[in-house]
């Protein structure tokens, strides 16, 4: 089974009001979560299940936004801000 990871922790803050207080990896792009384009291109190479790194709370939201793309969406999420790095070493353990 073909993995991915998609580090996902990103807050808008500079995006201001257009990102209607939402995480930046679901900001509103010609009327697509920014994620879904990468799930898209994803599932058309073959991925299965798609991880996504994200703050604590924020797991159903990437669920319902990313859901029925193809791939299998699986919230990882952080407790406490870790970091890309740190994102990266939670998600990997769920491989």
């Amino acid at each position: 089974m073909r993995e991915a990871i998609i580090l996902a922790g990103g807050k808008a803050e500079r995006l201001g009001p257009v990102a209607e207080g939402r995480p930046k990896p679901l900001v509103r792009v010609a009327g697509r979560p920014l994620a879904a384009y990468q799930v898209a291109a994803l599932a058309q190479a073959g991925v299965a299940r798609v991880l996504v790194s994200c703050a604590a709370g924020q797991g159903g939201l990437f669920h319902e936004e990313l859901g029925g793309l193809g791939p299998e969406i699986v919230p990882v999420e952080e407790a406490e801000p870790l970091g890309r790095g740190g994102g990266l070493r939670l998600a990997a353990r769920e491989l």
